[in-house]
């Protein structure tokens, strides 16, 4: 496998030739989008203007306002991209998955089949115990690559859950009920069939976490760091998922009583809690010396540091400090004859964006993220034993 091999002789034209029509589609939606804004602005203006007088209100003014933008800015992506769309860059679309992500794949292995527009059933979802879905999850599935991995059957699926909670009685948000999920993911899922003879659930526990919280957001100021490795702090906790709060679903609820619990690398920047059987599950499942390097402080995903490097809002923090801390954090679930892990991303790498230049950095990291994702399950194939 060699990327710059294959981004050189195959990939580099067909990247400009979308590119150049990416532009154009940016161009002739541009001006709409800047009317649009304008008359945004003209209507909260407007409304603000009566509802002071009504109100003497300066916060029904801000909110207001704010939902307006909001939901202005919402209306507006749709908007955009429905134009897009209507002047063919659906077709745009298909060719970066066809010619590009499709190119990608079959440099990975000639094994591996590309369904751009798969599916995967809810219950297989839920099957892995890992994604709390619930009546108000919105879920999306794209992107399935599936097929032989050195001898073993593999599914990779692009998976986007988002948990919506409606106002309550005040518009205000509330607490989540029972029957309703907190959990939003975006990110690779793989699975893969193991004969590992034991259960276990590794999750990542960030020191800014509640409890078994996997994403929360800490990011009020910490005066034991400096502000730059405050910015560089929360930037990790954006590389693992943009701040989504992980819960454990019902049924991963039921088995995490029947298992003993165990912290790993506790005083790292790199936590662990694993929950197997007993400790002598833990030590056969640290024993394998390739998982040990994935959970550990050394193993670096260059993918989310590029990533993070491209980021306007962290460009000024030092390279080797984002070296250090960003590192995305693999999710496991071993149980009932599978593998499951998740592998969080802040951007679908498998989308092409009206407004986002496409590059060869933003190829590599589609790249690198299938690499990933393969290389978290090898230590659960049985040449790895």
């Amino acid at each position: 496998m060699n990327f710059e091999s294959l981004y050189t002789d195959q990939l580099a034209p067909v990247v400009n030739q979308i590119e150049a029509r990416r532009i154009q589609f940016e161009k002739s939606t541009g001006k709409l989008k800047k009317l649009v804004m304008i008359i945004l602005a003209i209507i909260g203006i407007v409304i603000s203007y009566y509802l002071y007088q009504f109100t003497q209100s300066g916060w029904a003014v801000f909110g207001t306002v704010l939902t307006i933008v909001i939901v202005g800015f919402l209306f507006l992506d749709q908007l955009t991209l429905k134009l897009a769309r209507s002047q063919g860059f659906d077709k745009l679309e298909r060719k970066f998955k066809q010619d590009i992500i499709g190119a990608v794949i079959r440099e990975v292995s000639l094994d591996l089949s590309y369904d751009p527009t798969g599916e995967v059933a809810i219950n297989e979802l839920k099957a892995s115990h890992l994604l709390d879905i619930k009546s108000n999850t919105k879920v999306k599935t794209d992107d399935i690559i599936e097929g032989q991995w050195k001898g073993h059957q593999v599914k990779i699926s692009n998976v986007t859950t988002a948990a919506y909670l409606p106002g309550g009685s005040t518009g205000q948000a509330r607490a989540p009920r029972s029957n309703e999920s907190t959990q939003s993911f975006s990110g690779l899922l793989i699975k893969v069939k193991v004969d590992t003879p034991f259960k276990a659930f590794i999750i990542p526990a960030f020191s800014g976490n509640m409890g078994d919280s996997l994403f929360s957001m800490k990011m009020k100021r910490d005066k034991s760091m400096t502000m730059e490795e405050q910015r560089a702090y929360n930037l990790q906790l954006m590389s693992q998922g943009l701040g989504s709060a992980y819960r454990w679903s019902k049924d991963m609820t039921s088995f995490k009583e029947e298992l003993d619990v165990f912290d790993h690398q506790a005083n790292t920047k790199k936590p662990y809690k694993i929950y197997v059987e007993d400790e002598k599950a833990r030590d056969q499942l640290l024993a394998n010396s390739k998982l040990s390097l994935l959970l550990s402080t050394e193993f670096k995903d260059a993918s989310a540091i590029n990533e993070a490097v491209g980021t306007k809002s962290f460009q000024l923090l030092d390279q080797e400090l984002m070296d250090d801390l960003v590192k995305t954090s693999l999710i496991y679930a071993i149980h009932s004859g599978f593998a499951w892990v998740l592998l969080p991303a802040m951007h679908d790498k498998f989308e092409l964006s009206i407004e986002k230049e496409l590059t060869k950095a933003m190829i590599k990291s589609a790249y690198d993220d299938i690499l990933l994702t393969l290389a978290a399950i090898e230590p659960f194939l049985r040449s790895s034993h």
